[in-house]
């Protein structure tokens, strides 16, 4: 769902937009120190997937607005000469459009809800049993933010009611236990496996009790070396990535295809040989002439022992 949510177009083009302001912000180590200064933290976070981790990072925008707002202004920012190149003045455009801040709160409630709802799912509450509500909650909820008009959220509403048409979990802890090559053990020893295995699964929930689902721990944002807002680069649908720069995807294709071009190796064609119609006639025709002369040998025999039969059928009338 979250998914199908950042790739409408208003809300691919603030993911952009949004990508812009914190690359240039990341690029930076001066920058960054005076960011980490006026925010007090890390505006990057990292998530599970992407489109969780375009969530937090659109969510922490959000929040922090008042303190970038600020930080572009700020003479000690201007003073290092960074916002005069062409990424610089990008990044201090987009933080001084209003349109940009209406359409980032616009994309968090459409990512919200459902970001709720999957934090929901990963609790200690039954899972299966308030999934329905939860999903019925968070449509609600996405049509109140967006004031009840159907226009505006009823193509979220139609994305959230075709992934939840295939939501299911099939597993549980007895499958896992008991396999085709388990399927002899004798029921008290299954009962202690499944004992331990769940338990571990409850211990290991109660120690990350306040861990966020959907965020990714880790002890610096700039170890992930995937995460769009700070790298810049875009992982597109064939699982590879894309840059931001026309001028690294034209090296990039001409070192691929240099490399290609080494890897290949000239192939010779392959020489037939085209034989003549006289041979191909001879071949035809000596079979058939050493049959003929098979034929005439045969009728030969026969009638050399069809004289001699004669002959001896007139001695014996002798």
């Amino acid at each position: 769902m979250l998914e199908d949510l950042g790739k409408l177009g208003p809300v691919e083009q603030t993911i952009a937009s949004a990508r812009q302001v914190t690359t240039f912000l990341y690029a930076h180590t001066r920058v960054l120190d005076l960011m980490r200064k006026f925010l007090g933290k890390d505006l990057v976070r990292s998530g599970v997937t992407r489109f969780a981790t375009a969530y937090l990072n659109l969510k922490s925008l959000l929040d922090n607005k008042k303190d970038l707002t600020r930080l572009f202004r700020s003479d000690e920012l201007n003073d290092l000469g960074y916002l005069k190149k062409a990424k610089g003045k990008k990044a201090n455009k987009v933080v001084r459009s209003e349109a940009f801040w209406k359409n980032v709160d616009m994309a968090v409630n459409f990512f919200e809800p459902l970001a709720n709802v999957l934090r929901r799912m990963d609790s200690d509450v039954p899972a299966m049993g308030f999934l329905h509500g939860c999903m019925l909650e968070a449509k609600k909820e996405i049509a109140m933010r967006f004031d009840n008009d159907e226009n505006s959220f009823k193509v979220a509403w139609d994305f959230i009611d075709k992934s939840s048409s295939v939501c299911e979990r099939n597993w549980s802890v007895f499958e896992q236990v008991h396999t085709k090559k388990r399927n002899r053990l004798l029921h008290d020893r299954m009962r202690d496996l499944v004992f331990v295995k769940f338990n571990s699964i409850l211990k290991l929930k109660k120690e990350n009790k306040s861990r966020d689902p959907i965020l990714k721990e880790l002890n610096d944002v700039l170890e992930d070396d995937r995460n769009e807002f700070v790298t810049g680069v875009v992982p597109n649908a064939n699982g590879g990535q894309e840059g931001d720069h026309e001028v690294t995807q034209v090296q990039g294709g001409a070192s691929m295809s240099q490399e290609q071009a080494k890897r290949k190796r000239p192939v010779r064609p392959v020489k037939k040989k085209i034989r003549s119609l006289q041979s191909l006639m001879r071949d035809v025709s000596e079979p058939a002439a050493s049959a003929s002369s098979e034929s005439e040998d045969n009728q030969d025999g026969d009638i050399l022992m069809q004289v001699q039969s004669s002959d001896s059928a007139d001695s014996e009338d002798e």
